[in-house]
């Protein structure tokens, strides 16, 4: 049962085809965007033009050609590369080396969903330049959107039928776009052959030191090597020889192509590009649709490349245990090519919401490359252990080599973190990524640490009396458990307990199956270790790091072997006949884990293990993972104790003492219930028996309606600057919200809608040029909340939700009539009504329990509400009760103001004190509370300062207000 990787160092004709069609795709598409990305805006000059050729020139040479084809192909792991392949030669010299890894994976995955957008939009935008459909497809318009849209939707939808039969057109198609980059290169050379000048690095220098803000243009020179990542993650595909003998072809096409660009930017005479593609622009207009469809082409098949990549790094990050089991499909005989479909709608999604959000190719330059950038320096990590350790070089020339490596992509990482401004939202996908790897992996080693294993040499008695005492039904002729234990003589305790306690399985033989996911990806191994005759026998079953674990068929084929050599003596059916069944009798135990209520976790180890049972129960289960067949499994279920709680003593006490007691206890808990309720935060419903209450869903309508009177008589009847009221001198409806709150175990989700003036009206401080919330094709503005989240049982409790949130500043309730313990402040009564992003709330204390609450905010910007990507800001709450009648809040945001003002920061606290001196709910008046509210806050840069200065006026307030609140209706 061993399987090699084949020769892929053979080299011909077809071997190099295949090597054109799968690996260059990314970089081999760049000059579709990347001349047109360096140029921009900007007035056209020969430093900036020659400069910018210069640079891609020397990027290629020393990120592509140096580091990749001639080093990193060299860390090849039996053939296969990328950086689990990497990280698999190297982590055993090191410990540290495992957050790199998760990096540099996490970082591809989300190269994973702006390459196939930017990609197919640029070529799909070229059609924008045939005479006839200047008008027609636009870059960013409806249209040309929904043709991006409907190539990507169709590339995700054939991804399950697998990519073989289309797949071999690849590599013609790929040699007819080199050739025609070559060719249209070559044409614009001709017409321009000063152009050659800007090979000499000198016009690079010149860029990057004397030209205005010439530094932050390695952020677009970058994308000329963006695809430098995936020669070394398809080495396995193809082979080292074939990757450097077609990337000689393939450098010398993109080359002659960018200096084309050049040449035809400079002969033009044209003194901006203004949105004008220089790539497209350089062809021969009988040529246009054509080049137009082989561009498309090329696209598609760049973006299958990612797609496909993406599926390798996952089946890769599963074997490794950094990810999830999750299903894992082949839908050809084609040895490596799998499908995920979790994988392949997320990033379908992802695409889709890309051009959605950007548009245009244009604006998705911008975001594209701080990603690789990270993944190459993580890489550069990685490597610096394999020169060391593998190739043994010496220290000296390790730390040159990876010395200039590291200073050319640490350039690059700065100017590319310009982008993260136009890209913030990508933080989410990639903190979701890089959290899951994170969690899987360590949680996995903290659950593994703490596993129990026994010798079974020892048990091995009592299992044989056991399988020979006919008193005990048979629970099956064949019992087989896995095993996490590779020791010939040990399993786990867990797998004792399971055969001799409670009921006792009896079996005629006891298989245990170890299966060892080794760091060579194709091998395919066992060996067998027989403790006691026919009756308990050990396996252990080697399988690669690219192979699935078909478990139940490895094992079955075992012991086929194990029969045909004479070596085991089968039973065939529990009694002992054949008569009906000459099948074996197989019965596979599954012991599954779950966490023990009786642990005491530090936060790390709480959140982690929290976190990975989470993600453990939406996962692939064991038996679906290692391939068992369902009527063949039993599945089992043992808790996990890992640091159990601490001892609790109880105290008998007379029946007498216990009355009088529970009645003091029950005395003492006649308080108002809003003092330890947080639900009403962020504008919760907290009326408890709603009528639209169900198992898993709780419903909530409210409806405000006011009458306004204005003596300034507005003529449109409009009134501004409130965010209750918009109509003046006539009845109007104001608010009318419907929605509710999903709840299934500790997830949990919230959607409300909203209708009235406040949808329809513009609140006076939104500035935004769509008015922010109203943007989005004005669906946005009839939501006031949607966010989905989970709670986790860390300290007194956690929660983590994402999403759109009602304000945390200023208006607290959104609804002052909602409760009792709304702050009003009427200097933040023009805050933000809603934040896009992330919230956690956390319950730290145990003395304070759900009294003392901490709030953390990862949001969008001021004012910009229903945005996901402009000016990113922070923000903190802190809510204390120290007592019923208390209650203290200080709530906080710091960061960008508007997008329209990128370098202005906004200051903003909102901070109240409340006092309830009467709590009677059968009275008339059922509550009083004294309040004080303090708000400060600033603004600094664009034109302003905190405290005024000669060219910047001051920008702050400071606010006191004190309140008497009385209640007449009974607070529920």
């Amino acid at each position: 049962m061993n399987s090699n990787h084949g020769n892929l160092n053979r080299v011909t004709i077809a071997t190099l085809l295949v090597a054109l069609g799968i690996i260059y795709g990314d970089i081999g598409t760049s000059p579709l965007y990347v001349l047109k990305a360096i140029i921009g805006d900007r007035p056209v000059s020969e430093t900036l033009v020659y400069g910018g050729v210069s640079l891609i020139f020397y990027t290629l040479l020393f990120q592509t050609t140096l580091k990749y084809i001639w080093l990193t192909l060299q860390a090849d792991n039996q053939g296969e590369g990328g950086v689990f392949s990497l990280y698999a030669l190297v982590r055993r010299y090191s410990k540290h080396l495992v957050i790199p890894t998760i990096l540099g994976a996490t970082t591809l995955l989300a190269d994973g969903i702006i390459t196939p957008p930017i990609s197919v939009a640029s070529a799909v935008e070229g059609l924008n330049t045939v005479h006839g459909l200047e008008n027609i497809i636009v870059p960013g318009n409806a249209l040309t959107i929904g043709i991006v849209i409907m190539i990507l939707s169709a590339l995700f939808f054939f991804q399950r039928f697998g990519t073989n039969a289309i797949g071999k057109t690849f590599g013609p198609v790929m040699l007819v776009w080199f050739s025609m980059l070559f060719v249209i290169g070559c044409s614009g050379i001709i017409h321009h052959p000063y152009v050659l000048k800007a090979f000499n690095p000198y016009y690079g220098y010149q860029l990057l030191i004397h030209y205005p803000r010439g530094f932050w243009l390695l952020g677009a020179v970058f994308l000329c090597t963006t695809g430098a990542e995936a020669l070394y993650s398809d080495l396995g595909h193809c082979g080292i020889r074939n990757i450097r003998i077609t990337w000689a072809f393939v450098k010398i096409s993109l080359l002659v192509n960018y200096a084309g660009q050049a040449a035809w930017v400079m002969h033009s005479g044209i003194q901006h590009l203004d949105n004008i593609n220089p790539f497209f622009e350089m062809m021969p207009d009988w040529f246009l649709i054509p080049g137009i469809l082989i561009a498309t082409a090329a696209t598609i098949i760049a973006s299958q490349a990612l797609i496909s990549g993406s599926y390798t790094l996952i089946s890769e990050a599963m074997n490794l245990n950094f990810w999830p089991r999750v299903t894992v499909r082949q839908p050809s005989d084609v040895k490596g090519q799998i499908y995920i479909p979790s994988v392949n709608i997320i990033l379908w999604f992802g695409c889709i919401l890309m051009v959605l959000y950007f548009r245009n190719s244009s604006h998705m330059e911008a975001a594209y490359g701080f990603s690789i950038t990270v993944a190459m320096m993580m890489t550069t990590v990685l490597l610096n252990y394999f020169l060391i350790f593998k190739l043994k070089w010496k220290q000296v020339y390790v730390t040159l080599v990876i010395g200039m490596f590291a200073i050319i992509e640490t350039s690059f990482f700065i100017a590319n973190v310009a982008k993260i401004r136009e890209r913030w939202m990508f933080l989410f996908f990639e903190l979701f990524i890089f959290m899951t790897m994170y969690i899987w992996y360590y949680a996995r080693r903290i659950n593994n640490r703490l596993v129990r294993f026994v010798d079974l040499g020892r048990y091995s008695p009592q299992l044989v009396e056991l399988s020979n005492d006919d008193t005990i039904p048979k629970f099956s002729t064949h019992l087989i458990y896995l095993t996490k234990a590779n020791s010939r003589s040990q399993i786990e305790e867990k797998i004792i307990r399971s055969i001799l306690s409670k009921k006792p399985k009896r079996a005629d033989v006891y298989w245990f199956l170890h299966v060892n996911r080794t760091t060579e990806p194709y091998t395919l191994e066992y060996d067998v270790s027989e403790l006691v005759d026919d009756k308990i026998i050990k396996i252990n079953l080697h399988i690669g790091f690219r192979i699935q674990p078909r478990t139940e068929i490895y094992f079955k084929r075992i012991v086929q072997e194990l029969v045909q050599a004479r070596e085991l003596n089968l039973h065939i059916r529990p009694d002992g006949s054949t008569r009906y069944n000459s099948e074996p009798d197989f019965t596979f135990v599954v012991i599954e884990k779950f966490l023990s209520v009786e642990n005491e976790f530090t936060l790390r180890e709480g959140m982690l293990l929290s976190s990975y049972f989470m993600l453990k129960n939406m996962s692939l289960s064991d038996e679906k993972a290692f391939g068992l067949d369902k009527n063949d499994v039993v599945v089992e279920y043992v808790p996990l104790v890992y640091q159990p709680s601490a001892p609790i003593h109880l105290r008998r006490v007379l029946m007498m003492a216990a009355f009088v007691l529970c009645g003091s206890f029950l005395k003492a808990q006649k308080v108002d219930t809003a003092a330890a309720d947080f639900s009403w935060v962020q504008g919760n419903n907290r009326q408890s028996g709603s009528v639209l209450s169900s198992k898993y869903f709780t419903g909530s309508v409210t409806i405000d309606a006011h009458y306004n009177y204005s003596f300034n008589h507005p003529i449109d009847h409009t009134t501004t600057g409130s965010t209750s009221t918009f109509r003046a001198n006539e009845f109007e409806i104001s608010y009318i919200e419907a929605g509710g709150d999903f709840h299934n175990g500790n997830s949990r989700a919230r959607l409300m809608f909203q209708f009235g003036t406040r949808a329809t009206g513009v609140p006076r401080n939104d500035v935004t040029a769509l008015r922010g919330q109203y943007d989005l094709y004005n669906a946005m503005r009839y939501i006031t909340e949607a966010y989905a989240g989970r709670h986790l049982n860390i300290l007194q409790g956690m929660n983590i939700d994402i999403g759109l949130f009602k304000s945390y500043i200023g208006l607290l309730s959104y609804n002052n009539f909602e409760n009792w313990n709304y702050q009003p402040s009427f200097t933040s009564d023009n805050t933000p009504w809603f934040f896009t992003g992330l919230r956690m709330q956390l319950f730290p204390s145990k003395k304070w329990q759900d009294r003392l609450k901490l709030e953390a905010w990862l949001i969008n910007g001021w004012q910009t509400y229903g945005m996901f990507n402009e000016a990113p800001g922070i923000g903190l709450q802190v809510q204390f009760r120290p007592k019923e009648s208390l209650s203290l809040l200080c709530s906080i945001y710091g960061g960008y103001d508007t997008p329209e003002k990128p370098s202005r920061f906004r200051f903003h606290s909102d901070n109240s004190v409340v006092l309830r001196y009467r709590n009677t709910p059968v009275a008339s008046v059922t509550k009083a509370a004294f309040s004080l509210t303090a708000d400060l806050g600033f603004e600094n840069g664009a034109g302003v300062s905190p405290f005024g200065s000669v060219n910047a006026p001051a920008q702050n307030f400071v606010s006191l207000m004190a309140y008497h609140r009385l209640w007449f209706a009974r607070d529920k």
